[in-house]
């Protein structure tokens, strides 16, 4: 399986990051709080990692450009873990 992941992760670089290497323009880099940056590369590879691993997987992905788009993608993974303090069972009930 970690080749798979590895394979998912090396893809998404070659696609979303390697092109745009040290050649973004101004409207593809935002600031979501201050000195906190957010390229179009990062939310691509993202978006790539995020579904490629769901390919292997099968599971929720909660990654750090959609979490910050949407905090109840946070809080409700919070809440999910809270109510596990044994750590025995998933998020989804299962040992």
């Amino acid at each position: 399986m970690i080749d798979e992941v590895a394979r998912v992760v090396v893809d998404a670089a070659e696609i979303a990051i390697r092109p745009r290497f040290r050649r973004l323009i101004n409207d593809q880099i935002v600031e979501k709080e201050p000195g906190d940056l957010v390229t179009v590369a990062d939310r691509e590879a993202e978006r790539l990692i995020s579904r490629g691993l769901r390919e292997i997987l099968d599971i929720p992905v909660v990654g750090e450009e959609s979490a910050s788009a949407d905090p109840s993608v946070l809080a409700t993974l919070n809440e999910k873990a809270s109510h596990n303090p044994d750590r025995e069972t998933d998020i989804h009930g299962q040992r």
